[in-house]
């Protein structure tokens, strides 16, 4: 593998580029029967011509050092095969592929494995094609045997294995062979729950000191754990960018293909302000037992909320269209703060534009990688109640909730009108920025959000 330019001179590894892909193409021949596939192979192409199929073309991009890539994009569009070049398994038909950097891929289900060896002995040989020596590796099996925690399957040849235990074992090796480049694909979606979360905490540790390249289905997890992405479609970059920019812009384009509606905005209509109160449902108020503390010693959790933004027209079916969204208090009046820990009632008003059935209004708070951190929606309040709304009809949906206590930050409240069921619907309006917020908290709430206490106690017996 070569040194990507800047290399040269001091060991300033921040000017460094440890991946570089420069107009790379990948071609295979495809062939409509196996005995034409020999006939071009024993006549050196003379013979039973194929068809050109490019699994890549005209890929070019850069990874810096300490950064992590996602590659989205859905089955068939080349992601595997781009890590396969850039791991180095296979060869390009055309451009290059610059590496600088011990390398480690997690790549196809028990590939490097020999099935007929035993899971140590697999150890030991995926280890030294690493590069590690035999006393490293001798120091090493004991650690890798806890992290892959197979018990005595380890000695047992891998043919035997089921997939969650060659992920284990995989994963488990690729954590301990000192990389500097770790090339993980989809891999981590067969491993059982316990076993994911011990590959993301390490993936999270491996990230402050190496470089990361990722493919996943799993938005959510290329949103938290990615600093860039790219979006692959038929062998090329549709595009590329921030995580929530690029993620929104796929989940969009896979709405429109697996509904077979165009992921075109949803043109401007006037709103109307006539709700049909039937779509309201009552939910409980209930008060967080700390309030008083929290007010006096100065810790409450201000929430500013900006009014509901057309600048983005959002996407959808069309056949109905958000016309409003607002945080109102108990007084029915539209908020412009609130404190984390109070009621309060998201309201989303949409206008029919033709006659649509079984209307389902969902929404969801995200922070500003655009992970959801809580959201709800209204089939199952409503779904043993077939609805029939003809065009031009106002619709209402009201979520009353108490607004948990956010971290510091920014926020921005996704909302969207389906119409069929939870398991078969159509998105007839999603718009993924209705509302933002900031949230200028004193930092006494951790990790995601902070739920609201009905009642916190302590008991002791025997006193």
């Amino acid at each position: 593998m070569d040194d990507c330019p800047g290399a040269q001179g001091g060991a300033d590894t921040h000017k460094i580029s440890p991946i570089l892909v420069e107009d790379v193409g990948k071609k295979y021949t495809l062939f409509s029967h196996p005995a034409k596939r020999l006939a071009h192979s024993l006549t050196g192409g003379k013979f039973g011509r194929g068809k050109e199929f490019w699994a890549l073309k005209d890929v070019s991009f850069e990874v810096k050092s300490g950064s992590t890539l996602g590659i989205i994009g859905a089955n068939g569009s080349g992601k595997s095969t781009l890590l396969q070049l850039i791991a180095g398994t296979l060869k390009p038909t055309v451009g290059r592929t610059k590496v600088k950097g011990r390398v480690a891929a997690l790549l196809e289900l028990g590939a490097g494995f020999n099935p007929e060896f035993t899971g140590r002995e697999n150890v030991q040989l995926s280890c030294a094609l690493h590069g590690l020596t035999p006393d490293q590796v001798a120091k090493r099996l004991p650690s890798i045997e806890k992290f892959a925690e197979i018990g005595f399957f380890l000695e047992q040849p891998v043919k035997q294995y089921s997939s969650g235990m060659f992920v284990r074992l995989a994963f488990a090796v690729i954590a301990h062979v000192d990389a500097e480049i770790l090339i993980v694909d989809e891999a981590l979606a067969v491993g059982d729950a316990y076993f994911q979360q011990k590959c993301m905490r390490f993936l999270h540790d491996f990230m402050e000191r190496g470089t990361v390249l990722f493919v996943s289905h799993d938005m959510a997890s290329v949103k938290s754990l990615c600093t860039d992405v790219i979006w692959l479609q038929q062998g090329q970059i549709v595009e590329m960018g921030s995580p929530k920019t690029v993620g929104d812009a796929y989940l969009r384009s896979q709405y429109a293909r697996t509904q077979r509606v165009d992921a075109t905005p949803v043109p401007p209509t006037a709103e109307t302000k006539t709700p049909p109160q039937e779509l309201v449902a009552p939910i409980p108020v209930v008060a967080d037992t700390r309030r008083e503390v929290i007010q006096q010693e100065g810790l409450q959790n201000r929430i500013q909320i900006f009014h509901f933004s057309t600048r983005d027209p959002g996407f959808g079916a069309g056949q109905a269209q958000i016309t409003s969204v607002e945080m109102l208090d108990a007084q029915e009046r539209a908020l412009v703060s609130i404190e984390g820990g109070e009621m309060v009632c998201l309201r989303i008003r949409a206008k029919a534009l033709a006659t649509i059935e079984n209307p389902i209004f969902g929404f969801f708070l995200r922070n500003r990688l655009g992970l959801n951190v809580f959201g709800d929606n209204t089939y199952l309040v409503y779904h043993r109640c077939s609805r029939v709304c003809k065009a031009d009809s106002v619709l209402e949906a009201r979520f009353g909730f108490v607004m948990p206590f956010l971290p510091r930050g920014d926020y921005s409240v996704c909302v969207a009108l389906a119409t069929g069921s939870n398991e078969n619907h159509v998105q007839q309006h999603w718009i993924n920025e209705a509302l933002m917020l900031k949230s200028m908290a004193n930092d006494v709430h951790a990790d995601v959000l902070g739920i609201p206490m009905h009642e916190i106690s302590i008991e002791v017996a025997g006193e």
